[in-house]
């Protein structure tokens, strides 16, 4: 609970510190980079991490295996976004008009994958409590018994 309080003060002040303290322009590119993170984050999965909520509960034997499949197929759609921005910054440039994203493209791969796999395993923690059983950090360890 205390982690739910401190990220909304979070959500509070954040936004109000930045329009004191950036320009007008620094503060749409602080803006429009998270909206390239946030859209990618929510495009690029393809919905095929919510499959673990109907898996987990039913396919108690293969649960590990469902868990990597789920989690290379993240890794495979947001590695090849991140590979794309790493590769061809001017990628982000065509696609939203404006040159002063080249120079986070790389920086904004990096943390398209990193938060789309970490993403993955907070709702991985979520499916395993669906599933009536107590440890979910058991569901992430390959072991011939399913503990989630």
């Amino acid at each position: 609970m205390m982690a739910k309080t401190v990220s909304f003060a979070f959500a509070i002040a954040l936004p109000l510190l930045l329009v004191r303290r950036l320009s007008q322009q620094e503060l749409g590119l602080y803006k429009q980079a998270f909206f390239v993170v946030t859209t990618a984050m929510n495009l690029l999965p393809l919905g095929f991490a919510m499959s673990a909520f109907y898996f987990l509960p039913r396919e108690r034997t293969r649960q590990p295996a469902v868990v990597a499949n789920i989690l290379a197929f993240l890794a495979g759609t947001s590695g090849l976004a991140a590979v794309v921005l790493l590769v061809w910054p001017g990628f982000i440039v065509w696609l939203f008009g404006t040159p002063e994203l080249a120079g986070l493209a790389r920086l904004l791969g990096v943390v398209v994958l990193l938060w789309t796999l970490g993403s993955f395993l907070e709702l991985i923690t979520v499916a395993c409590r669906t599933s009536a059983r107590p440890p979910p950090s058991s569901c992430w360890r390959s072991s011939a018994r399913p503990r989630c």
